[in-house]
C-alpha cells in the first residue's frame, strides 16, 4: 500500500512502519502486556510479534520502489489487468527480496525469548535458558539449542529454493519515472 497505492500520508506511513527497528521487541511486548491481561498469552504474542517483525520486510519495499515500471507497462499493453500484472510481473521480481525478509523474520521469531516472556508465552528458547540459569548441566541446553538450529534449516532451505533459478537483471538503471499509483479506497 505504501509503495503502489496513492495512500494518504504515504511517506508518514513508511516512517511509522519502520519505527519498530528503533524499539527493542521486549520493550514493545512490555507495552502490549501492560494494556491488560487479555494481551498476555498467545493473543498478545500474535498481536505483538508481527508489529515488531515488520521492518524485516523493508527489503521488499525497497525492491518495489526500485522496480522498473516498463515491465508492467509491457504486460498491460499485452492485455493483462492489474492483478495479472501483479502476479506475473511484479511478484516474481519481488520474490528474492520477500524471501530474504521472510528469512530474517523467521529466524528472529525462532530465536525470540525476551519479548514473549513478558507476554507469558513459553517459547522453545525458554527451557534452554532455564536449564542454563538454574545451574543444571549444559548438555540439556546444548541439545535444546541444537534442535532449535535444526528448526532453522527448513526456513533457510525454503528461502534458497525460492531464489533458485530466478535472475532479474537489467543492463541499464531502467526508467527514471515512478510507477503509476493505484487509487486507494481511502
Amino acid at each position: 500500500m505504501t509503495e503502489r497505492c496513492d495512500l494518504p500520508g504515504r511517506r508518514v506511513w513508511r516512517v511509522l512502519l519502520c519505527l519498530p527497528l528503533a524499539l527493542p521487541s521486549y520493550v514493545s511486548s512490555y507495552a502490549w502486556s501492560s494494556l491488560g491481561p487479555w494481551f498476555q498469552g498467545m493473543f498478545g504474542a500474535s498481536s505483538c510479534s508481527p508489529s515488531t517483525a515488520f521492518p524485516g520486510l523493508s527489503a521488499a519495499l525497497a525492491a518495489l520502489r526500485g522496480m522498473d515500471p516498463n515491465f508492467e507497462d509491457v504486460a498491460r499493453s499485452l492485455g493483462h489487468n492489474r492483478w495479472r500484472t501483479f502476479w506475473r510481473v511484479v511478484l516474481p521480481q519481488a520474490l528474492p527480496a520477500l524471501g530474504g525478509g521472510a528469512l530474517l523474520v523467521a529466524s528472529h521469531m525462532l530465536a525470540e525469548f525476551g519479548a514473549l516472556a513478558f507476554l507469558r508465552v513459553e517459547t522453545f528458547t525458554t527451557p534452554s535458558s532455564t536449564s542454563i540459569n538454574c545451574g543444571s548441566t549444559t548438555r540439556r541446553a546444548a541439545l535444546l539449542s541444537a534442535v532449535l538450529m535444526a528448526l532453522c534449516l527448513p526456513v533457510v532451505m525454503a528461502e534458497i529454493k525460492l531464489r533458485s533459478g530466478r535472475r532479474f537483471a537489467r543492463i541499464s538503471r531502467g526508467s527514471a519515472r515512478p510507477p503509476q499509483l493505484v487509487p486507494s479506497a481511502v
